[in-house]
């Protein structure tokens, strides 16, 4: 299998297999390229940026795919956070630029270089460590854990138990043999066998008992600094964990410098559950609550005891105040936003005592001589306009006569001309007489109420079909709607148009134009 780098219009053909990681695809284009800035160089598959730490089998570039070498956007070098777990389980983490060398990393930590480091299922071998980058292992921001691989024991030494006589086998079954049993070492192959005198189990007992016992006893108590308890908190425990014991230590320090006067806020009892599970088991939690000052304190009564980490009154206030940077450290290091981190109140000034019936003798002095501040500060604006008329300069008049040829006047002829070439001609007009007839209805009544009344105010004769409508726009009622005045937005006033539909019959030609009958057009006469 093989891909296709691509670098400023050249190709090289580099082979991969499943387990080839790509930042190894980098390196080898750089090679090929003769590229020897890598750090500031990456992949791209299809405008997107492939990960430098995954194997090819994992990064979704198919075989013979092309992969561009560019320059990366994020040129500026940022803070990854390391860490690396020992073989006995303890961490040790710090923060590197992306272009740190992993043999840096490993002095700077104090770590041996004789050791294999495994990171993604992929190991690191000391003869790798100069030549290999954080950023080569597709470390450019966040956090990474290295491993520490545990060295098998050397295969050339094995010790083989000596099978014991078969005259001492059946006696020693429910006892405990009087002769110390012995262990073979083989030195090489081909070479004799030595027996070595063991001692007894009960010996080798004793003896360890002994001297545990010693140690504890003759150990003194370890006393951390609050920098060294943080580390240990840091080294222990998850991100996400040391997150909870930061933030409880701050609030802890922060009530303290808040209300320094309170002895409940110095006071934590052991068995919180809140507490204990934040910060109580917690090793580096205690110990940097001890090295601020704390003590633990077993108070015993009624067949129980109850502990307690209290704060002597007599503490040092700046030694709170350095283990309180030292936590906000700690939180930039987490990335934790300043508005979930507690913070330290200052109580506010108590206001001023006013008695209303209290007597307040106060001497009154007369106001010296001169002008008072109302005047001062008027001479001030009259000054100010004063400055501001001088700055304005008025322009001069220059009064001109105009002849008669220079004046732009216009006659009543020219005017009419003008109006005459402007006007638009109409071949004819029309023109609607509408008769003012109108009546009175309630809102709640319908276009039939409408319909008997034209019914009765028309003339027998000239009586026809005949629609009603309105505009503008134009829209024609319904005439037997169950709609009323109101819900056809007739109210209060409106003009309603009526229009024949049908065509008068013969006879009544004679009578067109007289539509309504002759007692309404005598009451409109007398009215």
């Amino acid at each position: 299998m093989s891909v296709v780098a691509l670098y400023d219009g050249r190709r090289k053909k580099i082979a991969v297999t499943a387990g080839t990681y790509m930042s190894d695809v980098l390196k080898k284009a750089c090679e090929g390229f003769g590229l020897d800035n890598i750090e500031r160089l990456e992949l791209r598959h299809k405008d997107k940026v492939v990960d430098l730490s995954i194997p090819f089998r994992l990064s979704g570039v198919s075989v013979n795919a092309v992969l561009e070498v560019k320059e990366g956007a994020n040129a500026a070098q940022s803070d990854v956070r390391v860490g690396i777990q020992l073989v006995d389980g303890r961490r040790v983490q710090g923060s590197f630029r992306s272009s740190t060398p992993v043999i840096e990393i490993l002095v700077q930590l104090g770590i041996p270089t004789d050791i294999t480091l495994n990171f993604m299922r992929r190991d690191l071998n000391p003869h790798e460590f100069a030549s290999v980058t954080l950023q080569q292992l597709g470390l450019l921001t966040g956090s990474a854990m290295f491993r520490v691989k545990a060295t098998p024991p050397p295969s050339s030494a094995s010790v083989a138990p000596v099978a014991p006589s078969p005259q001492t086998t059946s006696s020693s079954v429910n006892s405990i043999p009087s002769a110390r049993p012995s262990y073979t070492e083989t030195i090489s192959p081909g070479t004799t066998t030595v027996a070595l005198p063991c001692p007894s189990v009960e010996h080798v007992i004793a003896a360890d008992d002994v001297d545990m016992h010693d140690a504890t006893a003759l150990a003194p108590p370890t006393v951390l600094s609050s920098y060294d308890a943080l580390q240990l908190v840091r080294n222990t425990c998850f991100d996400a964990v040391s997150t909870d014991v930061v933030l409880t230590l701050m609030k802890i320090v922060c009530n303290i410098l808040s209300k320094p006067d309170e002895p409940k806020v110095r006071s934590i009892r052991a068995a919180n559950p809140k507490f204990h599970d934040a910060v109580g088991k917690h090793q580096g939690g205690v110990k940097f609550l001890q090295s601020l000052g704390f003590q633990q304190l077993t108070n015993e009564g009624d067949g129980s005891s109850t502990s307690h980490f209290v704060l002597p009154e007599d503490a040092d206030t700046a030694l709170l105040r350095r283990g309180l940077a030292l936590l906000q450290d700690q939180a930039d290091d987490l990335r934790l936003p300043p508005t979930s981190r507690p913070s330290v109140v200052v109580p506010a000034a108590s206001p001023v005592e006013f008695d209303a019936y209290k007597a307040v003798i106060t001497r009154v002095q007369a106001q010296p001589r001169g002008l008072s501040v109302t005047e001062m500060r008027l001479e001030d604006l009259k000054r100010k306009e004063e400055e501001l008329l001088a700055m304005i300069h008025i322009p001069a008049r220059n009064p001109r006569v105009f002849f008669p040829h220079e004046r732009n006047f216009r006659t009543l002829a020219m005017r009419e001309l003008d109006d005459m070439q402007k006007k638009t001609v109409f071949q004819s007009t029309v023109l609607r007489i509408r008769f003012p007839d109108q009546a009175t209805f309630h809102p709640k009544e319908t276009l039939a109420a409408v319909v008997l009344h034209l019914n009765e105010s028309l003339a027998d004769s000239g009586r026809r079909s005949f629609s009603l409508y309105v505009t503008p726009p134009r829209q024609t009622l319904a005439l037997d709607g169950p709609a009323t005045l109101s819900q056809l937005n007739l109210v209060p006033a409106a003009l309603v148009y009526l229009q024949w539909t049908t065509s008068p019959v013969d006879g009544a030609l004679s009578h067109v134009g007289s539509y309504l009958r002759a007692s309404v057009v005598r009451n409109t006469a007398d009215a």
